[in-house]
């Protein structure tokens, strides 16, 4: 008696299930990305690196960042698009240095300061009444002396880092081209928006991974 063959011809259903899967993920992960490079088109990043992780170095580097939050808000309050905000930071990045060299002066520290404009990949940060999903962002850096010690990261356009302290970061952020939905993102604790953030800031984490 002949056994018959068992046909294994065709697509099976896992194969399928498999396409549709990663089909599905490629989907997911472009709307993703999507999504973190709009939200990092309105905005520009402040970055300020400490010469050491010595206590003194942590607490300089606190000052020059209230001193850059003070002079680039004066400059940036009228700005209406980051187009126009990177303009006026290139514009002023010599005193941007000057005026961080000068903090640095009065507390009695010496260090060089270097200041830019540059695209950095930036981790997942959570500050008290907004976050960031990871990712690449336009930032205005500033590395003090050695730039060996811990970061500071915040927002110098739209002014969220300032914005913070009133609790008025949804104004702040579609005040200076943000849409509605993004200010959402970054400000809404809502369950769908917390999913919604995960999933971006999981596709920037991804993006860390290579960078």
């Amino acid at each position: 008696m002949k056994l018959k063959k068992r046909h294994t011809g065709g697509i099976k259903k896992w194969e399928i299930s498999l396409a549709v899967g990663v089909l599905i993920t490629i989907i997911v992960a472009f709307y993703a990305n999507h999504e973190q490079q709009c939200l990092a088109s309105t905005l520009i990043r402040l970055h300020v690196v400490a010469n050491s992780d010595s206590e003194r170095d942590q607490e300089l580097k606190l000052k020059v960042r209230d001193r850059i939050l003070v002079e680039t808000e004066s400059v940036l309050d009228e700005s209406e698009s980051i187009e126009v905000a990177e303009s006026k930071l290139n514009e002023i990045l010599p005193k941007i240095k000057s005026c961080a060299e000068e903090e640095l002066k009065k507390n009695y520290a010496y260090y060089n300061v270097s200041a830019e404009i540059c695209n950095e990949w930036f981790p997942k940060r959570e500050y008290e009444t907004f976050k960031l999903p990871a990712g690449y962002y336009k930032a205005l850096k500033v590395d003090i002396g050695s730039a060996e010690g811990k970061n500071w990261w915040c927002v110098v356009f739209p002014p969220l880092c300032v914005a913070a302290a009133s609790d008025n970061i949804h104004n702040a952020a579609t005040g200076f081209g943000m849409t509605d939905d993004q200010a959402e993102l970054i400000s809404n604790n809502e369950i769908n928006y917390e999913l919604r953030f995960a999933l971006v800031d999981f596709i920037g984490d991804i993006q860390g991974m290579f960078r």
